[in-house]
């Protein structure tokens, strides 16, 4: 079901925003604000509260200590930022992260060694982790109580892990793509990197579905036990998605195909996608206004057409003026 619709206009500066810079959690909305490309980027984000409709603004300042003027326009900015139901983590461009707890006002900060493709947090532990870098680079996993980073090494590509916080487990998975049944290391790890356990399985694929190298989305979700990752891939000319899953207390990996009658620009493109559970997720498809609603558990698939306001179609026309102005 799409349930109920709730509609929030939020100023944009006269330009909507790169896909990403919104991020919602218990019922907390943050974004940012930006300009034309040329304008000062305001370096911090606005966080919402729905229910109150109180509002507060975060950055942090000290940044500005750790980049020179001549470069202060590329790096002092943010890259992009994540929420949870007690913290704000802003990621900036010059590899610094600073942590909130919006509960207690409490800052942390730390630097790496790389600009990490995906950032997520579960519970006070935030995972840094850059999947498509070659040679493969460590997961760094932040532990925001102990303020400290420390590093997950694989000697080969990781495609897909796994965090336990209360059980201090990182699970990882190297899968050998050109081989079927599909070879698969999975590593356990402690959250200081220590080894744990490590073993080999094979994974069978769906009798319809051969495909070579896939694309790997590069989002997780975990709910609880259970963490589900996208995958995409076209074997000739055929478009397939599948879902990678790991049930962390059966410690079982499996594939799931999800015959979904979507199109392409749908599922690939991953920040107009949100998985709410294991089995629904929600996907935008904005040429033509519409929402389709996946059912994994029933392998249905339901379509809402979307109706723009006519302030949505202003802000969007804005947003094409402001993408047509010549640069200086």
């Amino acid at each position: 079901m799409l349930g109920r619709l709730k509609k929030i206009y939020i100023p944009w500066a006269d330009y909507v925003p790169e896909l990403g810079s919104i991020a919602y959690h218990s019922r907390r909305l943050c974004f940012n604000h930006i300009g034309y490309w040329w304008e000062t980027i305001k370096s911090e984000v606005e966080v919402m509260d729905l229910e109150t409709g109180v509002k507060q603004y975060w950055s942090d300042e000290g940044v500005k200590q750790h980049w020179s003027n001549e470069d202060a326009f590329s790096v002092y900015k943010l890259r992009s930022f994540i929420l949870s139901d007690r913290y704000l983590i802003l990621i900036w461009k010059n590899r610094h992260l600073t942590a909130w707890d919006m509960n207690t006002l409490q800052k942390r900060t730390t630097e790496i060694t790389f600009r990490p493709e995906e950032v997520c947090i579960e519970k006070d532990k935030v995972v840094m982790f850059s999947p498509s870098s070659d040679p493969p680079l460590p997961i760094n996993i932040w532990d925001l109580n102990a303020n400290r980073v420390h590093e997950i090494r694989s000697s080969r590509r990781v495609w897909f892990w796994h965090i336990d916080v209360d059980g201090n487990e990182f699970v990882t998975f190297e899968i050998n793509w050109e081989k079927h049944p599909l070879e698969v290391q999975r590593t356990k790890w402690t959250l200081t990197g220590q080894p744990l356990d490590r073993k080999h399985i094979h994974l069978s694929l769906p009798d319809r579905v051969k495909f070579s190298l896939p694309r790997l989305v590069p989002k997780q979700y975990t709910f609880g036990h259970k963490t589900v990752s996208p995958l995409v891939s076209w074997p000739g000319y055929d478009f397939m998605m599948m879902d990678l899953i790991y049930d962390h207390d059966v410690d079982k990996l499996s594939l799931r195909w999800i015959d979904r009658a979507l199109p392409q620009k749908t599922t690939f493109r991953r920040r107009l996608s949100q998985v709410l559970t294991p089995y629904i997720s929600y996907h935008w498809y904005p040429y033509f206004n519409r929402i389709d609603i996946c059912n994994a558990a029933s392998g249905t698939a339901t379509t809402h057409a979307y109706q723009l306001d006519r302030r949505e179609m202003v802000t969007f026309e804005k947003s094409l003026a402001a993408r047509r102005q010549p640069k200086i």
